[in-house]
Parts: structure tokens; sequence; C-alpha cells
């Protein structure tokens, strides 16, 4: 964690300023993760590991598909999911996206298009649900063009909570 929190820390400030976490930062996660795991569990823990980070990067990159993530979202979770394990990987997404969600609300409301918005994404799953899939998000749905959240701060938050030991 001595690492982890900076380097998510790092992350934020690249986010929240330039919209996009940049590839060799992401690298230099992925890496230390591989180090950790090897350090706590030899080379089960590099299997372990790298197993975590790509069992999320293929359940988020849906998410990434139909724009509702950044490619760099996708890769920071799976980075970071790599150091918490598979014992506190589910509480650290849960806590992680429903940060997200408060923000995600609370934007909403500071933006003041709440009813639009949301009847947008009512008919967007109504129209899933009708279609027995997942289809692509609307263009304003999506978040390519417009004000979202930097999901890199709910991800620091939720590390730290680890940290201090919250959870």
């Amino acid at each position: 964690m001595g690492v982890l929190c900076p380097a998510l820390g790092v992350a934020f400030l690249w986010d929240v300023t330039l919209r996009k976490i940049p590839n060799p930062l992401l690298a230099c996660l992925f890496g230390s993760g591989v180090l950790f795991s090897y350090a706590q569990n030899g080379w089960g823990g590099i299997g372990k590991y790298l197993g975590c980070a790509g069992i999320v990067i293929g359940m988020l990159y849906v998410f990434f598909c139909i724009g509702a993530l950044g490619a760099g979202d996708v890769k920071l979770l799976a980075a970071v999911a790599g150091f918490f394990g598979k014992e506190s990987v589910v509480t650290f997404f849960m806590i992680s996206f429903s940060i997200a969600a408060l923000e995600a609300v609370a934007l909403s409301l500071v933006q003041g298009r709440r009813p639009d918005r949301w009847r947008k994404i009512a008919v967007y799953v109504a129209d899933c649900l009708k279609a027995r899939e997942l289809l692509p998000l609307p263009r304003e749905l999506t978040i390519r063009g417009e004000r979202t959240i930097a999901l890199s701060g709910p991800v620091l938050l939720a590390a730290l909570m680890k940290w201090i030991g919250l959870y």
C-alpha cells in the first residue's frame, strides 16, 4: 500500500487535469503489483495477481466497449485489483463504484441536468431490457466529450480506506 496510494494520487491528479491516466504510470502500477505479489507469495503470487487483473479487464471490457468507462479506468482498476487479491477485491469494487455513484449524482445535481439525464438513462435501460442485450450507450450518455467522473478518485479513496483498516 506504501507504493499504491502515492501512485493512485498521481493518477488522480493526471486524470482530473488531463482526463487521461498515462500508460507509463499504469505500467509502473502493474510492475509494482507483480513485485508485491512475488514478495508476498512467490511465483504463485504473480499468477494470482495476473489472474485477478485479467478477470477485472474481462469484466470491465464490456463497459469500455459501450463507452461507460475509459481504457485508463479499466487498466487502473485491473492493476489495483491485483494488489487486493480475491479476498478483498469485491469489497474494493463495491466501495469504489459506490463512491463514483455518489459523485455522479452530485455532479448531475450541480450541472442541473438531472431530469433530462435521468430520463435518458431510464430510456436506455428500458431499451436494453427490451432487446435483452447490452446496447451501446447513446452519445449523450457516454464519457466522450463532456465532464465526467475521474474514476481514479473513488479508487484512491477506496484504497486509502483499505490501508487505514476500514474494511
